[in-house]
């Protein structure tokens, strides 16, 4: 695959880039998109040749490059989560789904890979599946976890992956093997190591521990991805 684009949308601290990076993607141009202060300059930092596109309702996919693309993001899951008011895809925040589906429409991606949490099975998939479906999409998803991925705690995620109908299922199929790892894998510059990050959680009440010098870092971390599975994603699309 020569002179991929890649846009990463919803990056917050950039676990899909991660993992596209670790598989040995190379990409023409590396655009991204978030509204969050720390993520953006945390981003630039981690990836400098990135392009910056700012909230997803202004992008404009007739300045952006013609050619291949491949599109990731892990949309809002406020509006799906059992942990919110239930509003569902239709709710302010998820309803931003149907701004990434814009983007895919405008820019006919070869793959397009989302994430978000396990109750979208019930507040969402069938419309996603649907309106990918409008615009000559087949898609694929699973129920992917990360302690499948051998990390401590279990953070059930529902992972799916979009490809152009033209391209026939059986061509582009994408195979979902867990990969359970006994020892879990954390990966440092190409390498892994057997263990995970724990994150330090506040152990003292009502007394200065340091946590709120850390919120915003504990927010990107909360809210982001297991780079370990993308990165296998990106493996089988190199593969395919």
């Amino acid at each position: 695959m020569n002179k991929i684009n890649y846009l990463d949308l919803f990056h917050g601290i950039g676990g899909f880039a991660l993992g596209a990076y670790w598989a040995g993607m190379k990409f023409e141009n590396h655009f991204c998109s978030d509204i969050e202060t720390y993520c953006q300059e945390l981003y630039k930092l981690r990836f400098p040749d990135s392009i910056q596109l700012g909230d997803i309702t202004k992008i404009d996919t007739n300045k952006l490059p013609k050619g291949d693309w491949i599109i990731t993001g892990g949309f809002p899951c406020q509006d799906i989560s059992i942990a919110g008011k239930g509003a569902g895809i239709g709710g302010k925040r998820s309803g931003l789904w149907f701004e990434y589906w814009r983007i895919i429409r405008d820019l006919q991606p070869r793959f397009a890979i989302m994430e978000n949490v396990g109750a979208i099975t019930f507040r969402g998939l069938k419309e996603v599946i649907g309106s990918l479906s409008e615009i000559g999409y087949n898609a694929e998803w699973q129920d992917i976890r990360a302690s499948d991925m051998g990390a401590p705690h279990r953070r059930e995620r529902i992972w799916i992956a979009a490809y152009p109908m033209r391209y026939g299922l059986e061509r582009v199929h994408l195979q979902y093997e867990l990969h359970k790892r006994q020892n879990g894998c954390k990966r440092i510059a190409g390498k892994c190591e057997n263990k995970w990050d724990i994150l330090p959680s506040s152990r003292l009440c009502r007394s200065k521990d340091g946590v709120s010098n850390r919120m915003d870092r504990l927010k990107g971390l909360g809210n982001s991805i297991v780079p370990q599975r993308a990165e296998l994603l990106f493996n089988q699309i190199k593969e395919i």
